[in-house]
């Protein structure tokens, strides 16, 4: 069995993690100081419920509970602006999120799955860029669980 080693800060930005091994990846996950945030998959139907989901996970201290603030005329760069000054005023530096179950959206929404990843890869290098005044630089990483072969194990290597 293929399995990932985690035990430093990865390079990489988004991977496939076992669901079975959420014990393994959320202890690592501590022990490096990422703040966790959790999406599932099954509220998903379309780019607004996508939406919904992040904000959900990150959750709002903002005015409003809802995409309300956001106008409507809703859209990426709308939530990723939200998102980056809600998370900019936040104390961590290192953040991941957990998206379970998505080896079912691969089969029934892939498309709106790839356009979620290429829009949280964008953010993710938006966030890591130090602001003028060198104030923060944030790290996001994207654990992507489901089950099945492209799902690896994550184990300890020390």
């Amino acid at each position: 069995m293929t399995s990932l080693g985690i035990d430093r800060v990865p390079s990489w930005f988004a991977t496939c993690v076992s669901g079975k091994s959420i014990e393994v990846v959320l202890a690592w996950l501590d022990e490096t100081d990422f703040r966790t945030y959790r999406m599932d998959w099954s509220s998903i139907r379309d780019e607004r419920s996508l939406f919904e989901a992040v904000l959900g996970a990150v959750g709002r201290t903002k005015e409003g509970s809802g995409l309300e603030p956001l106008g409507p005329n809703l859209n990426w760069d709308g939530v990723a602006d939200y998102l980056y000054q809600e998370l900019t005023t936040r104390p961590d530096e290192r953040i991941a999120i957990l998206w379970s179950g998505t080896d079912q959206m691969l089969g029934s929404r892939l498309q709106l799955f790839l356009n979620a990843l290429e829009w949280l890869g964008t953010f993710a290098y938006q966030l890591s860029r130090t602001d003028e005044n060198k104030t923060w630089s944030l790290t996001l990483r994207v654990l992507l669980l489901g089950d099945g072969p492209a799902f690896l194990a994550a184990v300890r290597t020390k």
